[in-house]
């Protein structure tokens, strides 16, 4: 309380008669920081709470991802030989001149690359078209999306013997229709010409029921004001594709671009079950020959020198996707 003596009035003291208004208590001095305000809210008393929630998705993420990166490039650069028994016993440049060298490195090189991109863009492709005409559809648009994930529920191993099955040479159903419409049988995964074109179908066939379904949900989030704007502008199907929808899209491109492609050019598992890299080198992928490099010839170091190329050439891949499929306004 502030009083003065004589015939002058008092005043009592602002802070104190607000204290009791609102019926609280000033904090204690030692309080006083813990419960400031930080953009309306309470400010967390221990800054370093939400690293330690972090703190063990962290370590398994170290420990099966950080680490072994770091190992393989550890042992890439080691002589022939070592790495073998965990020793680490000098450091060597043999291993990449040996692969950069090695004429199968550029054959393997330039059917990864064939296999990623025409995977990618194929997918993208049938991805967007579906995806439009599923949002066309007035009744049943429930069924196609639920019948889009029927591929998604099927494991990678069982997706390659169902298609050694449909498209074996001598007993596959894909013959046995060509056949009765005149057509001669093929060699599909057995012949040199077709085996990486039956890989990128499947492929295909795999991935893009997901990618419709991601599509379909980035046309929904746009304002039907846009395409009716577009169609009383004059603008035809195709440049309303080229001009109005696909560069709403950019986004969901570029994510898909960068996850198909990037799953491309580590493909391992349908040459390893299906074609083990043949006919003739026809699908012997980078992976592949990382792996025959280990378990056929016991040249370590000269797997974890492929698998630094194939990290440099996707790192390269991913960060032109982002120079040219970035939006303006990102």
């Amino acid at each position: 309380m502030a009083a003065r003596t004589g015939t002058e009035q008092i005043v009592p003291d602002r802070d104190a008669v607000s204290g009791r208004l609102t019926g609280s208590t000033p904090p204690p001095p030692g309080r006083a920081n813990r419960t400031s305000l930080a953009g309306g809210g309470p400010r967390v008393g221990r800054p370093w709470t939400p690293y330690a929630f972090l703190l063990p998705a962290g370590a398994l993420l170290a420990m099966f991802s950080v680490f072994p990166l770091v190992w393989a490039l550890a042992i890439s650069v080691q002589p022939r030989g070592a790495g073998k028994n965990g020793t680490i016993t000098g450091f060597t440049l043999e291993n990449f001149s040996s692969v950069l060298t090695d004429s199968r490195t550029l054959d393997s090189l330039r059917v990864t690359v064939a296999y990623a991109l025409l995977t990618t863009f194929l997918c993208i492709a049938f991805s967007i078209l579906t995806a439009l005409a599923i949002k066309t559809v007035r009744r049943g648009a429930g069924v196609y999306q639920a019948a889009l994930l029927i591929p998604l529920t099927v494991a990678p191993p069982v997706v390659v013997i169902l298609w050694r099955a449909l498209f074996n040479r001598n007993t596959g159903a894909v013959n046995g229709i060509l056949t009765r419409l005149g057509i001669p049988e093929q060699g599909f995964y057995e012949s040199t010409g077709q085996a990486l074109y039956v890989l990128v179908a499947m492929a295909v066939w795999t991935n893009v029921g997901f990618w419709t379904l991601v599509y379909l949900a980035s046309l929904n989030s746009v304002s039907t004001e846009i395409f009716e704007a577009a169609e009383l502008d004059g603008c035809g199907p195709i440049r309303k594709f080229f001009y109005v929808i696909f560069p709403l899209l950019r986004r969901t491109t570029l994510l898909a671009g960068v996850v198909l492609m990037s799953a491309g050019l580590v493909v391992f598992v349908p040459a390893q079950l299906l074609t083990q890299g043949g006919p003739g080198g026809a699908t012997n992928f980078l992976m592949y020959m990382a792996s025959q490099e280990v378990l056929r010839y016991g040249h370590p170091g000269t797997a974890n020198a492929l698998v630094a190329l194939l990290l440099l050439i996707i790192a390269t891949t991913v960060a032109l996707q982002f120079r040219l499929l970035r939006s303006k306004d990102a």
